[in-house]
């Protein structure tokens, strides 16, 4: 069957890929593997002053494209092909359906491929302001009503990638909902791990990723840890004031894809230490899987994952617990031994085609 995938062109287009991209590779490649024929359109951001004004000037909520002159090209395209389904990449293209829907036979169907929503990371930006001002206030509201609209309304299913989502959507109004977890893939890394090392990969300037080195390393710091803590990505100005302020830390910078193998080899333990749901999943949680090697993850950590072991996920959200564990893994080397394995089987008895058998009946249950 032929479907239409529709998504922001940098989602698809681009040269370094970010947990958006990815996530969107991930939602083809099931589409593709479920053996439906996928056309693409693709949206470059609004040229009108005003709506650019409004996106610089942070009034923007869900209006960052010229949907009806796009509704009437995308409208021609399902009629032209005779498409009767139609995805949706990400919950802010969601008010062009009214438009396409106007021009196209009532059998079309369209779902929505959620990433997370965008109102669960913008609360976590409000919480940083004691006092949310008046524009806050009013753009996580007009989020909310939106969301609420778009699931009730627009779209005949939802693909979420996480399991907490789910709730979040039915609370929404949201009624099909299809969890499709992050893929797995093996490609086991030569593990050779320098005695102590352990390391973070992310961007360091995420407040949710700042947020938790700050807190993991101040625990560290109590417990006395004696091993290394390497750091790389961007930006060099928060990787060097934590290099900084904490003696164990060293700052790497950001490293090309080999470069980044040959070092994560060399770590005793990856850390993926996530202490809030915000939205979507932990990509680099996927990649540290793949590569085979110790990792130690927390509950908000996992979230986009379905895995049949759990020996490196710590069991609550406690930045001290997770230092705690940190040091006891890393004086251990059978502890280490035992989460590798447990990380290999997980990848190993993954199995996508269960998933992509998943998608495929509920896409044929929407039509």
């Amino acid at each position: 069957m032929k479907l239409l995938f529709i998504s922001y062109e940098r989602f698809v287009k681009y040269e370094i890929a970010g947990g958006v991209q990815l996530c969107t590779e991930e939602f083809l490649e099931y589409f593709k593997l479920a053996k439906y024929e996928v056309e693409t359109y693709l949206l470059g951001v609004t040229t009108n002053k005003v709506k650019r004004l409004k996106i610089k000037f942070g009034f923007e909520v869900y209006d960052m494209f010229d949907f009806e002159t796009h509704a009437k090209l995308i409208a021609k395209q399902i009629n032209e092909a005779s498409i009767k389904i139609v995805a949706i990449n990400q919950v802010n293209l969601s008010p062009v359906i009214p438009f396409i829907k106007s021009l196209v036979p009532k059998d079309v169907i369209f779902i929505c491929l959620s990433h997370g929503n965008e109102t669960g990371d913008y609360i976590h930006d409000i919480t940083e302001n004691k006092t949310p001002n008046f524009i806050q206030n009013w753009k996580l509201g007009k989020q909310l009503v939106l969301e609420s609209k778009f699931f009730k309304s627009y779209f005949n299913g939802i693909i979420v990638i996480s399991e907490h989502e789910i709730f979040i959507n039915k609370w929404l109004g949201a009624h099909d909902i299809l969890l499709l977890p992050r893929i797995l893939n093996k490609n086991f890394l030569n593990w050779h791990p320098t005695e102590m090392r352990i390391g973070f990969v992310g961007t360091l300037e995420h407040l949710p990723n700042k947020k938790s080195i700050e807190w993991v390393a101040g625990s560290l710091k109590e417990l006395d840890f004696k091993g290394e803590l390497r750091l790389v990505g961007g930006s060099s100005e928060v990787g060097n004031y934590f290099e900084n302020k904490f003696r164990f830390i060293n700052y790497l910078g950001k490293l090309s894809d080999e470069a980044l193998k040959d070092e994560v080899a060399t770590w005793a333990l990856f850390l993926n230490p996530v202490f809030w749901y915000s939205r979507g999943s932990s990509t680099k949680l996927a990649q540290a899987l793949n590569w085979g090697i110790p990792v130690l993850s927390t509950p908000a950590g996992r979230r986009g994952y379905v895995f049949s072991q759990k020996e490196f996920i710590v069991n609550n959200h406690n930045p001290e617990d997770f230092a705690k564990k940190i040091i006891e893994i890393t004086k251990d080397k059978s502890l280490s031994g035992e989460i590798k394995s447990a990380v290999e089987e997980s990848v190993n008895t993954f199995d996508k085609n269960n998933f992509v058998n998943q998608l495929d009946s509920f896409v044929k249950s929407l039509l």
